[in-house]
């Protein structure tokens, strides 16, 4: 993907449940698309998948799914844009369309977390404005750059706040792979050689001769 300048850079930083876009960056791939009007085998308990391909569980329970409704109704009214999603399917349950909302970094979705199926996407023109736009946020668990230049790539995930940073791909982890993140995403790390920090205490021990 290019940008409006010739010269290479990010076309896209992922923070938590955000997307920030280079300016010119299409979505073609997105459309207005209610959920409920699919088959109900597409909206599944997440266990018995009756098939291969997209499947949607649903939410933990029935406030918090309203949460999440009422976030994206508060992201439209400060004028948010809904991509795709927007409404409860219409069966029993604690479940919810995927949301894509297209806003301003000033929105009020924009640097929460919804711990739920919704994803807000925004723009940027130079990469430390994403950066910014990315950090802009009390929580640090996972971000991601997707970007043709490496270099870029590299300098933007030593600026993201983040406990972990993929580039070009998500969710690389492994045992072996330190889990944490920064701000309100917790402290510590769980898994790798960090993970056994946890459990020993340091002690200075000074001797006079």
């Amino acid at each position: 993907m290019t940008a409006r300048k010739k010269q290479p850079r990010l076309a896209s930083v992922k923070a938590s449940d955000r997307y920030i876009l280079a300016g010119d960056f299409k979505m073609p791939h997105c459309r207005k698309q209610h959920y409920s009007d699919l088959p109900l085998q597409h909206l599944d308990d997440g266990i018995n998948l009756p098939e291969f391909g997209a499947n949607m569980g649903s939410m933990v329970s029935i406030p918090q799914r309203d949460r999440a409704e009422s976030m994206v109704m508060d992201a439209v009214a400060e004028g948010g844009k809904i991509i795709a999603g927007g409404r409860p399917p219409n069966r029993d349950g604690a479940f919810f369309e995927p949301n894509i909302i297209d806003c301003e970094p000033d929105n009020s979705i924009a640097g929460q977390d919804v711990f739920g199926s919704v994803l807000s996407v925004m723009r940027f023109d130079q990469d430390d404005e994403a950066i910014a736009i990315a950090n802009n946020t009390d929580y640090g668990l996972v971000a991601g750059v997707f970007t043709k230049d490496l270099n870029r790539a590299t300098r933007a995930a030593a600026g993201l706040r983040a406990g972990q940073v993929f580039i070009n791909e998500w969710y690389a982890g492994g045992v072996k792979a330190p889990f944490g993140g920064y701000g309100k995403s917790g402290y510590g790390r769980e898994k790798g050689r960090e993970a056994l920090w946890n459990y020993v205490q340091t002690k200075n021990i000074a001797i006079k001769r």
